[in-house]
């Protein structure tokens, strides 16, 4: 699974937060919302994770695997 994982410049321990782009999108698509959002996060000091969906950005896994059921599985 694609990840992006961004991690605040000081601290040893952090809070995490993972987020999820919509259907047919992706973790670094959307005019870059998530990475965005994502600095933000990180600015307040929580490490913030976004994941590309089954068959969606850089995600090559069939798209019969979408789905939360599936992932949590």
């Amino acid at each position: 699974m694609p990840i992006q994982i961004d991690i605040p410049d000081s601290g040893d321990k952090f809070a995490a937060m993972l987020l999820v782009h919509g259907f047919m999108s992706s973790r670094n698509n959307d005019n870059h919302m998530l990475a965005r959002i994502s600095k933000k996060i990180v600015e307040a000091g929580i490490v913030a994770v976004r994941i590309d969906l089954c068959s969606m950005g850089e995600n090559l896994y069939s798209r019969e695997n979408y789905g939360m059921k599936v992932m949590i599985e």
